[in-house]
């Protein structure tokens, strides 16, 4: 299970990057000055939306009885 709950993490944190940047693109931010926003208040309020999701993502029975 701690595979399947890191590699779901994993995913939910990228796609909120990917999400982040596409939104500056479009802002019309030129790509050679991108930020991301990398502070302790962001990534810890991210943190547990990725969380959650790993929990629904894992939250069947047939993935705990592997």
């Amino acid at each position: 299970i701690q595979r399947l709950l890191k590699h779901s993490i994993k995913r939910s944190a990228h796609v909120d990057v990917v999400a982040e940047t596409v939104g500056l693109l479009e802002d019309g931010t030129p790509s050679n000055q991108l930020r991301l926003d990398t502070r302790l208040p962001v990534l810890r309020d991210r943190s547990i939306g990725w969380t959650f999701t790993a929990f629904q993502k894992l939250n069947d029975v047939k993935i705990v009885k592997k």
